[in-house]
C-alpha cells in the first residue's frame, strides 16, 4: 500500500490574499445596496461591471420665462360727475271757490258753449284763471273730478280772500260754429194783441237762417210757438208803430223776435226754448238753448 502524500498547504500569503478578496467583495456588495438620498436628487451609477461610478446630482429644472406682453397703459379712472340735485319747490295751492247756486260749468265763457259739468250749491272747485269781456266775468275752474270748465263769476265766491284780478287772465276758446245769446227785450202790446219780444245775437261764425221759439208758462198753463224762417225772417214788433224784419242773422249781428201770446204774461216766470239753425226749415247746423225769463 502506497501512502498518498498529503495535499500541499496554502502558504500564508495565499491565505491573506483570499481574505483580502473576500473583504473587497463585501465592500463592493455594500456599495451596491441602494440608499435614500436626503437631498431628493437622483444619482447616476457607473457602467463598468455594475460598479458604482461617479455620483452626479440630477439636473435642476429651470422654467423658461414666458414672453412678457407689451405694456399697455391703463387709463386713469375718470371721476363720476356729481349727481344732479333736484330742488323741489312747493307750488302754491290754487284758490278755492264755493258755489252760491246750482250752475252749469261750460267749455267756454258763455252760455252757448257745451255744458261740461253740473255743479251744486256748496260745492268747491279750484280757480285756475279768469276772463273779463263782452260775455261778462268768468272763472276758469277745475272740478274735483278733474274737469276744466268755465263758470260765471257771480255764481261762486272765493273760500279764501283772494283778489279776482290776482288770478291769471286766460284767453277763451273760439266760439262754436253755431252760437247765440238771447234775452228779454220787452213785453209788446198793440190793442188786444200781446207778445214777448226777445233779442238774439249771433256769436258764431255761421249765418243763422231759421229759428223756432217756444214759450211755456208756469205749470204749462200756456205754450206759444213761433217759426222764423225764409217766409217771414226774424220778425219783431214792439208796439203798433214799431216793427222790423231780418231775412237772416249774420255773425256778430243782433236781431229781434216777437212771439205772439194770447194774454198779458207780464209778471210770470216762463221758460223759453230757442232752436236756431244755419239753413231754412231748421236744417243744417243747429243749436238749442233753454232759459228762464225774466
Amino acid at each position: 500500500m502506497t501512502d498518498t502524500p498529503p495535499p500541499p498547504q496554502p502558504k500564508a500569503w495565499q491565505r491573506a490574499a483570499v481574505l483580502a478578496a473576500f473583504v473587497a467583495l463585501l465592500f463592493v456588495i455594500y456599495l451596491a445596496i441602494p440608499r435614500p438620498n436626503p437631498s431628493g436628487a437622483e444619482e447616476r451609477r457607473g457602467f463598468l461591471g455594475g460598479l458604482p461610478g461617479l455620483l452626479l446630482p440630477a439636473p435642476t429644472y429651470t422654467p423658461i420665462p414666458s414672453p412678457t406682453p407689451p405694456w399697455t397703459p391703463t387709463p386713469a379712472p375718470t371721476a363720476a360727475p356729481p349727481a344732479a340735485t333736484m330742488t323741489l319747490t312747493a307750488q302754491p295751492e290754487a284758490p278755492r271757490l264755493r258755489l252760491k247756486v246750482n250752475a252749469w260749468c261750460r267749455s267756454g265763457p258763455a252760455v252757448y258753449y257745451e255744458a261740461m259739468a253740473a255743479l251744486r250749491v256748496g260745492a268747491e272747485v279750484q280757480a285756475l284763471g279768469r276772463y273779463e269781456g263782452e260775455r261778462g266775468a268768468y272763472w276758469l275752474v277745475q272740478t274735483p273730478q278733474g274737469t276744466r270748465c268755465w263758470l260765471p263769476q257771480r255764481y261762486a265766491t272765493l273760500v279764501e280772500p283772494t283778489d279776482f284780478a290776482a288770478l291769471p287772465t286766460v284767453e277763451p276758446p273760439p266760439s262754436p260754429p253755431v252760437a247765440f245769446v238771447v234775452g228779454l227785450e220787452r213785453y209788446s202790446q198793440c190793442g188786444q194783441r200781446h207778445g214777448v219780444t226777445l233779442w238774439i245775437r249771433n256769436e258764431g261764425n255761421r249765418v243763422l237762417e231759421s229759428a223756432d221759439v217756444k214759450i211755456e208758462g208756469p205749470g204749462l198753463r200756456y205754450t206759444f210757438t213761433t217759426r222764423l224762417d225764409h217766409r217771414n225772417g226774424f220778425v219783431w214788433w214792439l208796439n203798433c208803430q214799431t216793427s222790423g224784419r231780418l231775412e237772416r242773422l249774420l255773425p256778430g249781428e243782433t236781431g229781434y223776435m216777437t212771439i205772439d201770446t194770447n194774454a198779458d204774461i207780464q209778471g210770470d216766470i216762463f221758460t223759453v226754448t230757442i232752436k236756431a239753425c244755419t239753413e231754412n226749415n231748421l236744417q243744417g247746423l243747429c243749436l238749442e238753448r233753454r232759459l228762464a225769463l225774466p
